[in-house]
């Protein structure tokens, strides 16, 4: 598999994740969107993962959506009407 030098990522994505590394946390894109990019499939469903704490995303970011499960904080941030969403640790 030969992988291509840049993923088809949304600019919405970059920014939310340029923002979380000038705000010093660790980001990166992760999931299925990445592995259907690398497949050159079409997705539109990008998640990050991120340092940043829930409660510092809720900061840099005035439209988010919290939800949490036993096993990680998701806080989605809200992007003209699409939730790109960031996990962290609980």
């Amino acid at each position: 598999m030969t992988f291509p030098a840049r993923l088809p990522i949304p600019d919405a994505v970059v920014k939310i994740a340029t923002k979380l590394e000038a705000a010093g946390y660790e980001t990166w894109c992760v999931g299925g969107a990445v592995r259907d990019n690398l497949l050159g499939l079409e997705n539109h469903d990008f998640d990050l993962t991120t340092a940043a704490p829930p409660a510092e995303i809720q900061r840099l970011f005035q439209r988010t959506r919290r939800t949490k499960s036993p096993r990680f904080a998701r806080t989605s941030v809200l992007t003209a009407g699409m939730p790109w969403s960031s996990s962290g640790c609980p």
